[in-house]
């Protein structure tokens, strides 16, 4: 486990943030884009000043193994999508003005997805009260669900393309690769924060985490129910086979969308293939318990949830190919390119 990666001063992070939320600002409630320079330069100023008045600017910052890797998967996804976008007609200013918006909607989902999921330890019915509600805020502590940073971003996706005019159809889309690609990497993370771990495993590729980790608590269970075990378990690496699972649906995706036979084939094709991947992967997972117990003794929130995506996925495929047809009727798919003119293009 290595769930730093370096420590630095805190001041660059209130300057990077406020800049950021100045910058955000200004795309999502103006779309003014000639006042950016201006809003990112006084958020980070806005950024400092509070830092300064918490005494917080020179305070040490440990770079949280898992942020980092986010970050970085958000610009992998952004790089992607803007060698592409103006093959679709999109200016590649958009992909990184969606990326922003995508990831802190991202994370958002993904809060309230926990916050939901264990309501328990925030409710302000509880014994500590209404404080308990301000534990919602508290990202540094951990506590985020990908479906809901999945879910959520889309939706940010949908919105933003409403608001810029552009073709939700065919940015979805483009953004499909980009999206699966930046899980890739949060995957990663997760492998190096030491969460999102899977059940004992004696399996040669097993991996051992540190005492007193959550999944040391797993390993040590499953010492004592292993009959005639005399060294510790492992378990199973699930974020490592998240990880190659994201990278061939990302890779598959990306490498498919210049032949891609209708517009919204991409992004079905990615619901269907995330839901199904993480479906699987679930039943090696030992950090989630049945959400149904009364359906379904082994089922996850994760398995439900991604039954439902799996669902949409296939609705959306045969809706987008029916009307790609209608609107085509003598290509035999609906195609919107030739085979020679999608494999003409690099």
């Amino acid at each position: 486990m290595h769930p730093h990666l370096f420590t630095i001063p805190a001041w660059p992070l209130f300057l990077f943030g406020g800049a950021l939320l100045g910058g955000f600002a200004v795309l999502f409630f103006t779309e003014r884009k000639g006042l950016l320079a201006a809003a990112a330069v006084a958020g980070a100023l806005a950024g400092l000043a509070v830092g300064a008045k918490q005494h917080a600017l020179q305070a040490p910052y440990s770079a949280p193994s898992y942020g980092a890797m986010v970050m970085l998967g958000f610009l992998v996804g952004v790089w992607m999508a803007e060698r592409r976008a103006a093959r679709i007609g999109i200016t590649p200013e958009h992909c990184l003005d969606m990326g922003l918006t995508g990831i802190l909607a991202g994370l958002g989902g993904a809060r309230l997805f926990h916050v939901i999921e264990n309501w328990q330890e925030y409710t302000p019915f509880g014994e500590r009260g209404w404080v308990a509600l301000l534990d919602v805020f508290k990202l540094w502590q951990g506590g985020l669900v990908f479906y809901g940073a999945f879910i959520a971003a889309i939706l940010a996706a949908i919105v933003y393309c409403r608001r810029a005019k552009l073709d939700v159809v065919k940015f979805l889309d483009l953004a499909a690769p980009s999206l699966i690609a930046g899980q890739a990497f949060g995957r990663l993370g997760c492998f190096l924060n030491g969460c999102c771990f899977g059940k004992v495993c004696t399996a040669p590729w097993a991996v051992h985490f540190p005492y007193g980790s959550d999944a040391y608590q797993v390993q040590a269970e499953g010492l004592s129910k292993l009959s005639g075990a005399m060294a510790m378990p492992g378990l199973h690496p699930t974020q490592l086979y998240a990880i190659v699972g994201a990278a061939l649906t990302a890779g598959f995706l990306y490498a498919y969308w210049p032949r891609r036979r209708f517009d919204g084939q991409i992004f079905g094709l990615m619901l269907l293939m995330a839901a199904v991947t993480r479906f699987f992967e679930e039943f090696l997972r030992a950090d989630n318990d049945a959400a149904l117990p009364s359906l379904s003794a082994s089922l996850t929130i994760a398995q439900w949830i991604g039954g439902g995506i799996a669902a949409v996925g296939l609705a959306w495929l045969w809706y987008f190919r029916g009307r790609a047809r209608a609107k085509a009727p003598g290509a035999p798919d609906g195609g919107i390119t030739s085979p020679s003119a999608a494999r003409s293009r690099p």
